[in-house]
């Protein structure tokens, strides 16, 4: 995964730097990180309401 988005910056930003790649691929991964972790956030919520509901005996 990491090499196919190096490649793909690296075409779209032929004339940058490869450290000037490196850090946009290292701000790519760290955007992806935090929505991934907003996601499994969301997600535990959700399984913790409805345990509650099911721990209360409530229809779902």
């Amino acid at each position: 995964m990491l090499d196919k988005r190096f490649e793909i910056l690296k075409q779209h930003g032929g004339h940058l730097s490869k450290e000037k790649l490196l850090a946009f691929l290292a701000l790519a991964l760290a955007d992806d990180l935090l929505v991934l972790t907003e996601k499994l956030d969301t997600a535990d919520e959700r399984t913790r309401e409805i345990m509650r509901k099911i721990e209360m005996g409530l229809n779902l």
